[in-house]
């Protein structure tokens, strides 16, 4: 079986669960013991004969219970090996295939939003968005994002080329687009940190959209750490990525489209790193929005914008 139908398989048992049928067997016999327990008399003894049989039938459910936890240990046990050749095919894919998609290609490899995916996610980048702290843009791209980060003071835009940093800006007028920070950054040159020239413990909000898709762990990991240092306490991260928990993002990664990075993974790792996860939201796609929080309460010294308050006109 192809990895990405474990996963469905996986998945699938995930979902079914057995406690609904016992609660209700396990009701149901209840009131039959009642009623015959009720009975003036009971000359073949059959009361203690319905306990033991119900007892039986109990165990019965364990055992089924069981096999079902085994049937998904044995699953995650074939995706466990089959996921260590996609983790090393994605890296490839990544260093040697990735590394020469031009620009363009770059910024028109989108998603296709729904409405109600694209109302949550800009209700939640709003609803952390304030003027009294800087905040950041990883890969502005062509999203219109940054309508809803206009209040945040300053901005940071950081990707690889200018190509990719200011695309998302035409619209607005010069006079704003002056005032945001763009900053060119190299990930793949291991020899100094990516986001050196940006300040430390700053930052209250960090957005990574469709960015991770196209990264192995192992750079996801670079970059959650990296953030983590350029976070405020109570700063917050929010990211989406490829959920390869899901059979669609795995589909994703088998057509070497996108990265194979198991959400479960991602997860471990921004907690080791020292995140905790505040919201995590995914509506049956390959991508999960998550939003990790690094620990603390967020505060500033700052009584107010410095200059004029900036805010996106509807």
């Amino acid at each position: 079986m192809k990895l990405s139908e474990l996963v469905a398989y996986r998945n699938q048992l995930n979902r079914l669960h057995i406690n609904e049928a016992r609660a209700k067997v396990d009701l149901d016999l209840h009131r039959i013991e009642h009623l015959v327990n009720n009975k003036p008399t009971d000359p073949s003894n059959v009361r203690p004969q319905l306990v033991s049989k119900h007892n039986e039938i109990s165990e019965k459910f364990d055992e089924f219970d069981q096999l079902i936890k085994q049937s998904l240990a044995d699953v995650q046990q074939e995706i466990d090996l089959k996921e260590q050749f996609w983790l090393t095919e994605t890296y490839r894919l990544y260093d040697q295939e990735m590394v020469n998609d031009p620009d363009e290609h770059i910024l028109n490899r989108r998603p296709n939003l729904t409405n109600e995916h694209d109302s949550i996610i800009r209700s939640r980048i709003r609803n952390f968005s304030s003027n009294l702290h800087p905040g950041m843009i990883i890969r502005p791209g062509l999203e219109t994002f940054i309508q809803d980060m206009v209040s945040v003071d300053p901005l940071y835009l950081v990707d690889h080329s200018d190509n990719m940093l200011f695309p998302s800006t035409f619209e607005f007028p010069e006079q704003y687009r002056r005032r945001l920070r763009p900053y060119i950054v190299n990930e793949r040159d291991e020899s100094a940190p990516i986001l050196e020239k940006l300040p430390d413990n700053q930052f209250a909000i960090c957005l990574v959209y469709n960015f991770f898709e196209f990264k192995p762990l192992v750079v996801i990991e670079r970059w959650l750490k990296e953030i983590f240092s350029k976070l405020k306490p109570g700063g917050r991260l929010m990211m989406t990525f490829n959920d390869c928990d899901s059979e669609k993002a795995v589909r994703l990664a088998e057509q070497y489209y996108a990265c194979y990075t198991p959400g479960r993974q991602v997860r471990d790792m921004a907690k080791q790193i020292g995140f905790e996860i505040y919201f995590a939201w995914n509506d049956n796609t390959a991508t999960t929005w998550l939003e990790l929080e690094k620990p603390g309460t967020l505060t500033t010294l700052r009584g107010g914008q410095a200059l004029a308050k900036i805010v996106h006109k509807t």
